[in-house]
């Protein structure tokens, strides 16, 4: 069964002067709607209010909303025209005539509490955000052809990020913004689209006090195209973002991408572990298994021999996508590009493609026969570079040193209750039993010998 959320609205207009209401007869209260949990919450919202009241809306960021926890969560929300007319049991009101005889106390504080603005809020915490990006939009479209019809989703949206598609005569853009803690990815976006702009969508306009970037729709995501060639492409694309990035370290370090080269991993070992350890110890019940204090030992160990022998390989560092999911690959014909860069990296850049084949077997586990002819054509990209040998040899260790980073990058950063979260725990635990499960292959293989 499908964990739902309500939504209590809270759509002014009018430089906020006025409220949308629904009402009993007595009370005067916010209109509300319910959306599934773990989804994109202003695509829902906005998506309900217009099927419900037909009127097309914008999400208002307010992040001290998130504060007040409870059943009903609340969403500021405007009109994108304001010459909607109510239906149903809603009317627009003056703020001002609202007071705790016509209006329950404490929707009328949540009111005022969400539409108090500070200087310290992110610019999508503010009325005329939306007029504001439109017309700077209009501009920058008109110059490349485009011009836009009035059509528009919004998918994300707080104060400091936004990302929304806007329909124009040309086809489609997307405008998206970012705040902490991926405030990096702007700058990694513009570096790696003026660096290798084939590999990433067309860059149509930046606005660098928002954080933020238009770029041109391209094609449909990965997962609408489960074809071996569509796949056997990714892979060889990738292959030719990494090795034009070889040699390119500096750079992208200075642009933002982090490092995560196999000596930076080796030294987050022992840190890692000691969440490992605790949080394996908070286990409350077995299945799934429980790993021992002397199993993750041995386990830590075998990972910093994996991490040896795949130095030994020589394969130089690279450009890394740590969030490479079909989602964030765009796929046009027989080309692709790639997108949502705030998990870029520097280090071994058979992670990626590990990466790639994880989420081939965790989104579509009937195609597993494809990772021989994946791995073969990525492999061929490479044999220029590096001698065969080497790359098998890195295949066969990539598995266990994937898991091992990726472990690294989710925890980098964490404490306190975000750290020992269930859900996290639960997620932290597993990527242990994941590791345990690709040392012991490569051991039982003999790929990789203690002695």
């Amino acid at each position: 069964m499908t964990e739902t959320q309500t939504i209590g609205l809270i759509i002014p207009r009018h430089s906020d002067s006025e409220l949308l209401l629904d009402s009993n007869g007595k009370y005067y209260f916010l209109p509300s709607v319910v959306i599934p949990q773990r989804t994109r919450a202003a695509q829902q919202i906005t998506s309900q209010v217009r099927e419900r009241w037909k009127f097309n809306s914008f999400c208002r960021g307010n992040d001290r909303l998130c504060e007040l926890g409870g059943e009903v969560q609340y969403q500021i929300l405007e009109p994108s025209d304001n010459r909607w007319t109510p239906t149903d049991a809603l009317r627009w009101m003056p703020r001002e005539a609202l007071n705790c005889e016509n209006c329950l106390s404490q929707e009328l504080a949540i009111i005022n509490r969400a539409l108090h603005t500070t200087v310290e809020q992110g610019p999508f915490a503010r009325a005329d955000w939306f007029n504001n990006l439109l017309d700077w939009m209009k501009s920058h479209l008109q110059s490349v052809g485009h011009v836009l019809t009035g059509q528009f989703e919004q998918l994300n949206s707080s104060e400091f990020f936004n990302l929304v598609r806007f329909e124009t005569t040309q086809g489609a853009v997307w405008f998206k913004a970012v705040g902490n803690p991926n405030l990096h990815e702007y700058a990694i976006t513009l570096g790696l689209v003026k660096a290798y702009s084939e590999f990433l969508p067309r860059l149509i306009a930046k606005r660098p006090e928002w954080n933020g970037w238009i770029t041109e729709e391209y094609g449909t995501s990965l997962y609408n195209h489960p074809q071996l060639e569509s796949w056997r492409n990714v892979a060889m694309t990738l292959a030719r973002l990494q090795i034009q990035s070889v040699g390119k370290t500096d750079e992208l370090l200075v642009i933002g991408c982090k490092d995560v080269r196999l000596e930076q991993i080796a030294q987050q070992l022992d840190p890692l572990f000691d969440v490992i350890a605790e949080l394996m110890a908070l286990q409350p019940k077995v299945p799934p298994q429980k790993l021992t204090s002397s199993e993750l030992k041995v386990l830590k160990n075998s990972l910093r021999v994996a991490c040896l022998r795949l130095q030994d390989q020589k394969i130089p560092d690279s450009i890394l996508h740590g969030d490479f999911s079909p989602g964030s690959i765009l796929v046009k014909g027989k080309q692709c590009v790639f997108t949502d860069w705030a998990e870029g990296y520097v280090g071994h850049p058979f992670v990626t493609f590990e990466h790639m084949l994880v989420h081939l077997q965790s989104s579509y586990p009937e195609l597993q026969t494809w990772q021989h002819d994946l791995r073969a054509s990525y492999a061929r990209c490479w044999d220029s570079v590096i001698p065969v040998e080497n790359i098998d040899e890195a295949l066969r260790l990539i598995p266990a040193v994937a898991a091992l980073i990726y472990a690294v990058t989710r925890i980098s950063g964490r404490s306190g209750d975000r750290l020992r979260s269930l859900e996290f725990s639960k997620k932290v635990r597993s990527l242990a039993r994941r590791m345990h499960r690709e040392i012991s292959a490569l051991e039982s293989s003999g790929t990789l010998c203690l002695n």
